[in-house]
């Protein structure tokens, strides 16, 4: 239960912290209750630095779906690419979570290390979205773990990584890029099929 206490109170603590860059390219801490802080506190990247080391340093029994995810990694990450693609003697899920099984264990064939890839995949995206406007940030933290999605990102590991897809597809929505958004959205569906409900 610490972690998770840590995860809310630490954040806390950088409400009223920042870094301002200078006219000479140094970086310096701003501490104090002002209007810098208000606009650009380190709240959420704390917040969200924490999460993905939660994330990705866990204990594989915290999740109630990791058990299914290992088995899958260690049948996909040991397989071929072709395997991949067009072999029915594998477990079969959707082909785009597929590749990125195997991906993962072209680098390491740990789950540790996949769990850390996944919790990179799933939380970089949103954790960019959120940094974008960094105002009332312990509201937003408290907001978001209080959303089905922050349970989600400990067990569903497909979802999450369409959620993520789709902090990445909202980015392209708001530059009115319609090409990359298509591509983003397609690769999501790639990654659980139910993905499309979330665009």
């Amino acid at each position: 239960m610490l972690p998770y206490v840590l995860l809310i109170v630490v954040p806390v603590l950088f409400c009223y912290v920042g870094l301002k860059q200078n006219d000479n390219g140094r970086k310096t801490v701003v501490i104090g209750k002002n209007g810098y802080n208000r606009v650009n506190s380190l709240c959420i990247p704390v917040f969200f630095t924490i999460l993905f080391l939660l994330l990705a340093l866990r204990s594989k029994e915290i999740g109630r779906d990791l058990p299914n995810y290992e088995y899958i990694f260690n049948q996909y990450c040991r397989a071929s690419l072709s395997e991949i693609l067009y072999s029915s003697n594998l477990y079969q899920t959707e082909k785009g979570f597929m590749v990125l099984n195997w991906l993962i264990g072209l680098i390491s064939k740990d789950f540790q290390w996949y769990m850390a890839a996944m919790a990179a995949v799933t939380v970089i995206p949103v954790a960019k979205l959120y940094a974008e406007d960094r105002r009332h940030g312990f509201l937003k933290i408290i907001l978001y773990v209080n959303m089905s999605i922050f349970v989600v990102l400990f067990s569903g590991l497909r979802q999450s990584v369409a959620i993520g897809m789709g902090a990445i597809a909202y980015k392209y929505v708001r530059e009115q890029k319609l090409i990359p958004f298509l591509a983003v959205c397609g690769i999501a569906m790639t990654m659980h099929h139910s993905s499309f409900m979330l665009f």
